[in-house]
């Protein structure tokens, strides 16, 4: 059985991330500046979305959505965009101006194709799960008599306690596994395969889980921990502003005017936390894509293609 090398793999997905980090801006500049431009034309609906979800006023976050909902469609259509470009950058199959990256062909709609089906699979997954778990519980609750009012015995309430632990613990351990193992080569295998290869990506990862997990921990990790010093250090200037316990409706209201504030000094530096963000999701995109390839390479080299194809 074939192995992911994980030390090998996450050293070449910095090394990617960093060496070719000028071709990485060149593949993804284009789409990312489409999106910072929508995002800053879309600032006044953003700020009232969030200032409505905060304030639980649903009706304004029924207007704001149905102006937000569909720009941020063509967001995750351009976020798939860039991970198209940059998969095939690092598989080696990049064509085209070394500049500039936007495509609307085929192996973009396969890729989102492919996103789409993996998150239909695990919404039916945890539907299957709530209500397995709803028709247990109803099962075991006529058997004590719960269900028709009698209060469980010691013994049944923990089982029933016991039962409700282990089953979530399974469900989180199931999940995970599932995801990282159907997602972790996905998108290296739609794209160097040129099909929607869901059966097939699973197949990959026979046997490497723990393998695919220690290597997105050593990528993300690092990242988040950067991400939240950035966040702390520079943005927020110490802890996250959260409304007070209890607020009055005068502290809430001070506290949505500070969050105002702070989102509006973001904006009106956009020439500068925009390129940020565009470099700081450069490396980390890199990371990603570099990491799924090159794994994906260590268990198809290029050289046995006519394998695969």
């Amino acid at each position: 059985m074939d192995k992911i090398p994980v030390g090998q793999t996450v050293a070449r997905a910095y090394s990617f991330a960093f060496k070719d980090f000028l071709k990485i801006i060149g593949v993804m500049w284009l789409p990312f500046a489409i999106m910072m431009a929508g995002t800053l034309v879309l600032a006044t609906q953003i700020n009232v979305f969030t200032a409505a979800i905060t304030t639980k006023n649903y009706a304004a976050v029924t207007q704001v959505v149905q102006v937000l909902l569909p720009a941020y469609v063509v967001f995750a259509i351009l976020v798939v965009m860039q991970f198209v470009g940059l998969t095939e950058l690092a598989l080696g199959n990049r064509t085209g101006s070394p500049y500039f990256f936007f495509t609307l062909g085929k192996p973009l709609w396969r890729l989102i194709g492919a996103y789409l089906l993996v998150i239909l699979i695990f919404i039916a997954a945890i539907a299957v799960f709530i209500i397995g778990s709803a028709m247990i519980a109803a099962l075991f609750g006529a058997m004590t008599g719960a269900t028709n009012g009698a209060k469980p015995s010691g013994a049944a309430a923990i089982v029933m306690g016991l039962g409700a632990i282990i089953g979530v613990i399974a469900a989180y351990c199931a999940f995970l596994y599932g995801l990282v193992r159907q997602t972790f080569l996905l998108t290296p295998v739609v794209i160097a395969e040129e099909k929607i290869g869901l059966r097939r990506a699973w197949s990959l990862g026979r046997g490497n889980f723990w393998r695919m997990f220690t290597i997105l921990l050593a990528i993300i990790v690092p990242f988040i921990v950067l991400e939240m010093i950035f966040l702390f250090g520079f943005v927020w200037h110490g802890m996250p502003p959260v409304p007070p316990q209890g607020a009055t409706k005068e502290q809430l209201a001070a506290w949505q005017a500070q969050n105002a504030a702070n989102m509006t000094s973001l904006q009106d530096h956009w020439y500068i936390t925009l390129p940020l963000y565009l470099i700081i999701s450069a490396i980390f995109y890199g990371y990603i894509c570099g990491a799924q390839s090159f794994a994906y390479r260590a268990l198809v080299p290029a050289e046995k293609a006519e394998d695969v194809f």
